[in-house]
């Protein structure tokens, strides 16, 4: 392997990848038919011996990229600098957030983007930190569901967008509508492996993965995504993280250009809190929550299907004792990706009154059971009274009123919002749902500190 230059340049997974020519090398076949996806295991085995060989000497990427939990609040240096990843990357800034806005330091802030992928009845979001050499640090959180197929929604999103890796994966919990773009059965589409055999994706190689750890309700898609991410964590060094017993609570991931995303909630803990919340027993009620802000006060909150009110055999009270948690920390949201589809258990009116959202999104669809009834009327109305100035949806839902307190934006498509210092604007991704193909709704509105227009 002697001149190789193990982590000259990044190619396969993080830490130590590889050029065409090198991998060549190595396994004794011309470059130019080389294609990792089609790569068996036994064939991957030198590149993980030399990925082993190359990380023993230096720092852990994951190290490098991600900060230690800490109950202090994070400053912008939280977290350090990420590994090099492939060079390209991302392309320029988002349209719509161009060369600033009402804010006095909009002038030179970078901008970011978030989008509420429309997956059908599912979630699935994507945060992408501001363009730094060429390519934009990503965060993906849950999958949404192999029916309509998330993992092919989320590919195709990305590569559109120019990302060449995925820095970090975040579950928030194993359902079947958050994981199951992550797992390929039968003819679905998992973004992270080409196949059950778990033979890693060519395009997406992730930094670091965060899961509950614990299944405690196994299905054929939880049960895959354990296998594979345990089996590629041991072959690649792409490390799971178990958010369990307040562990990780507080772990910061840099998404550089001072926008960070934080770990506030996970097994019923929230941070800065030793004890766990009452009463919590479901993988709902252990959801993964977290908080995504910038050094311009943006603040943006994902919850996963964290609970906050009592519906069925869910009462654990997670939401307030987060907001609570988030209040001290002086968070004032701009925007909520309202919990569980805007469901009857979620969106407790003072998680709402605390956090203060201006905007909330919430990702729901029209193919949903037909006795779920999300987004709740409920919900809108605990919205309404806080109040929150505008909600977008990805689909309509069958809520379970007529007459509703508000009246949604429906984008029957993804939902982008691209932030740019103390501004941010919301738009439609596109003009068809990558979900069921339908027209989506042309739709652009401006926010700034004096309000949305």
């Amino acid at each position: 392997m002697a001149g190789l230059g193990c982590c000259e340049r990044p190619f396969f997974a993080w830490g130590c990848r590889r050029s065409k020519a090198q991998v060549s090398q190595v396994l004794a076949v011309p470059s130019d038919v080389i294609h990792l996806g089609s790569f068996s295991k036994a064939k991957l085995l030198p590149l993980a011996l030399m990925s082993a060989a190359c990380v023993s000497t230096q720092e852990s990427p994951l190290d490098a990229a991600v900060s230690e939990p800490s109950l202090e609040a994070p400053s912008p240096e939280v977290g350090g600098m990420a590994p090099e990843l492939p060079e390209g990357g991302s392309g320029g800034a988002p349209a719509g957030t161009g060369g600033g806005g009402e804010g006095g330091s909009d002038a030179t802030a970078a901008p970011w983007r978030i989008f509420v992928v429309d997956i059908g009845q599912g979630d699935a979001t994507v945060v992408m930190g501001p363009e730094q050499d060429g390519r934009r640090r990503t965060l993906v959180v849950d999958g949404g569901d192999r029916h309509p197929d998330g993992g092919r929604i989320l590919r195709e999103l990305l590569i559109e967008q120019g990302v060449d890796a995925v820095d970090w994966v975040v579950l928030s919990h194993f359902d079947g509508d958050h994981v199951g773009g992550f797992v390929t059965i039968s003819s679905s589409t998992s973004l992270l492996w080409e196949d059950e055999d778990c033979t890693p994706s060519p395009w997406f190689p992730v930094r670091g993965v965060f899961d509950q750890g614990l299944d405690t309700n196994a299905t054929n898609s939880s049960e895959q995504w354990t296998r594979c991410t345990t089996e590629l964590s041991a072959l690649l060094s792409v490390p799971r993280h178990a958010v369990a017993g307040g562990a990780e609570l507080g772990t910061t991931l840099d998404l550089g250009g001072g926008v960070r995303a934080v770990i506030v909630a996970g097994d019923g803990y929230v941070i800065d809190d030793d004890d766990r919340v009452s009463s919590v027993d479901t993988p709902n009620e252990r959801s993964i929550a977290l908080w995504i802000s910038d050094e311009e006060g943006f603040d943006f909150l994902v919850t996963g299907d964290l609970t906050g009110l009592t519906a069925g055999a869910e009462n654990a009270p997670v939401e307030l004792a987060l907001a609570r948690a988030l209040k001290l920390r002086g968070v004032d949201l701009e925007v909520l990706r309202v919990g569980h589809h805007g469901a009857a258990n979620a969106t407790h009116p003072a998680f709402v009154d605390e956090l203060a959202p201006e905007v909330a999104l919430i990702s729901v669809g029209d193919d949903q059971a037909s006795n779920y009834h999300h987004p709740r009327c409920a919900t809108y109305e605990n919205l309404h009274r806080a109040p929150v100035e505008l909600v977008v949806q990805t689909e309509r839902g069958y809520p379970d009123c007529e007459a509703l307190p508000l009246e949604p934006v429906i984008m029957d498509g993804t939902i982008v919002v691209d932030v740019t210092g103390a501004s941010y604007v919301i738009t439609n991704h596109g003009d068809r749902s990558p979900a069921h193909g339908g027209a989506t709704l042309p739709f652009e509105r401006h926010c700034h500190p004096q309000g949305c227009h």
